[in-house]
């Protein structure tokens, strides 16, 4: 018997395919915007009125104007009494001179003394004091802006190339083999 046996020829191999790798920065442009401001101060206009005096002369003071007016009265009053007590005591000084001036001075210190005139009048006499202060407006403006920066963009590359590995698991080879006892071969 004969047996015939090939081997055929195996050629292994790896491919690896070039690779090009892009990555692409894009150019962008950065901003700061810095707002316009205006500022406005304003200073409004006063009107003082002061009516002080027209409220003291219609009878509402304050306690430092009546206390003052109480301490000008009694002054008055205290100057009006020594003057009446003297010029009585230089009355009756003169007594000798024939004069007799007690019953006049007794009539005056009871009934005439105390005896007063009114007036009709308006309150107040006096006007307001009026005084007006100004208001003002102080207007600043800062002006706006834009820093702006451009950053530019590009491309990065990366290349990787590419190989071809081979090598031969076998090689072709033909192996005839004969198995049996005898040969008859005839030419």
């Amino acid at each position: 018997m004969l047996s015939i046996r090939t081997t055929p020829f195996v050629l292994s191999y790896d491919i690896k395919n070039a690779q090009l790798n892009m990555k692409q920065r894009e150019g962008r442009f950065e901003g700061r915007t810095v707002h316009p401001e205006i500022q406005i101060k304003t200073t409004h206009p006063t009107l003082k009125i002061d009516q002080t005096e027209c409220f003291n002369e219609a009878g509402s003071k304050t306690n430092s104007a009546l206390l003052q007016e109480l301490v000008n009265y009694s002054n008055s009053m205290h100057m009006r009494g020594i003057e009446r007590i003297v010029n009585q005591g230089n009355e009756l000084q003169r007594i000798e001179n024939g004069a007799n001036p007690i019953p006049s001075q007794a009539e005056y210190n009871a009934f005439d003394q105390y005896k007063h005139e009114f007036n009709i009048g308006t309150i107040p006499k006096s006007r307001p004091k009026i005084e007006v202060i100004e208001g003002n407006v102080d207007i600043s403006v800062r002006e706006g802006k834009i820093d702006k920066e451009y950053i530019k963009g590009g491309v990065d590359y990366e290349y990787i190339p590419g190989y071809v590995k081979y090598k031969v698991d076998s090689y072709n080879s033909i192996a005839i083999e004969y198995k049996g006892e005898s040969v008859n071969t005839k030419v």
